[in-house]
């Protein structure tokens, strides 16, 4: 092949592949964007919601099979699946909240573990695994509180209320609050209710956290007040701000897991705000009922102001001789 011929061929080679580059960089059509955003959103969706299936529970306990209840499956009989049962059955005592509460953790087949571990916690949900986990050390009506607390986090996880990187730190912190502020008004609801059905024991645990019985407190004096339940409900919410513990602890909480999170996935950080109706289902009873939580001014406002708020309340009520001082510890109770 002689000079000529060959710089032919080369320019015809070096032209083919000029109208493949300009192909693959030609715009894509809109059912490949639309297969994108399918694909992106699958992506988001596993980042926080991990699938359950085939997850192997051994890492989070080696003994878990001693340690848990499977309600899809024969369990062992030891003292630990025999304190779940005690709880269930204790649970549906009263039927709308634990009914109701026990059939979407069901419906999510989580398992229900009882952890000997020594830490902070009293009690979990680990979506990770799908576990939620109790802490041997405390009492069986200890437990049925934390119990209760912990599967309304997973009532709210199925309507969209989880950590995420996909808002401003401030707005997730905004949420965090709410949410907790939420579970405890359910939780204070559910114990009023044992009471009243003539199981003292729940509510006497429930005042028993010295760093809420003064949510149970404002629960009762509402109710007593007006004989509405969820007007009660709904006060208990609000009281949850009240105290710079509990505002100071899950402000801790929720920036250090939003600042790690950010750190392990080298994700840039976004500032968009929740949804202008994100709360609305937040507040919504088993009965369908709304207490309102949504339309309260404290679910509005920044973390910042809350924090203000909040210590200015505490300081307040320490100078006054009437209130518990033990709301406030050195440590976590």
């Amino acid at each position: 092949m002689n000079i000529r011929k060959l710089n032919k061929l080369v320019s015809l080679i070096m032209l083919l592949i000029s109208l493949s580059l300009i192909s693959i960089a030609a715009p894509a059509s809109s059912s490949d964007i639309e297969e994108v955003g399918k694909v992106a959103e699958q992506e988001i969706f596993q980042y926080h919601a991990v699938s359950h299936e085939n997850v192997d529970l051994g890492l989070w306990y080696p003994q878990c099979q001693e340690r848990c209840y499977f309600s899809d499956r024969e369990n062992v009989e030891n003292k630990n699946t025999e304190t779940i049962e005690k709880l269930l059955k204790l649970l549906k005592k009263e039927p709308r909240i634990g009914n109701y509460l026990l059939s979407v953790a069901k419906g999510m087949h989580t398992v229900f573990c009882i952890d000997e571990r020594d830490d902070e916690t009293r009690g979990y949900y680990d979506f990770k695994y799908n576990i939620l986990g109790l802490k041997e050390h405390l009492g069986l009506f200890e437990k049925l509180i934390i119990f209760v607390h912990e599967l309304r986090h997973i009532s709210q996880f199925t309507k969209g209320y989880y950590n995420s990187l996909d808002y401003d730190i401030e707005e997730i912190i905004r949420m965090n609050f709410a949410i907790e502020a939420d579970v405890q008004a359910i939780v204070t609801l559910y114990a009023w209710r044992m009471k009243e059905i003539g199981i003292n024991e729940v509510w006497d645990a429930q005042s028993g956290f010295s760093n809420y019985i003064d949510i149970a407190e404002e629960f009762e004096k509402e109710i007593k007040r007006s004989g509405d339940e969820v007007k009660a409900t709904n006060a208990a919410f609000v009281q949850w701000y009240k105290s710079k513990w509990r505002v100071d602890k899950y402000y801790k909480c929720s920036y250090s897991w939003y600042v790690d999170r950010l750190d392990e996935t080298k994700l840039i950080q976004k500032y968009l705000k929740l949804p202008e109706n994100f709360f609305n289902k937040l507040c919504v009873l088993p009965c369908e009922k709304n207490y309102g939580c949504h339309r309260s001014d404290e679910i509005k406002e920044t973390p910042q102001n809350i924090t203000k708020k909040a210590k200015q309340y505490s300081n307040k009520l320490h100078h006054n001789s009437d209130y518990h001082f033990k709301y406030f510890p050195t440590r976590l109770q």
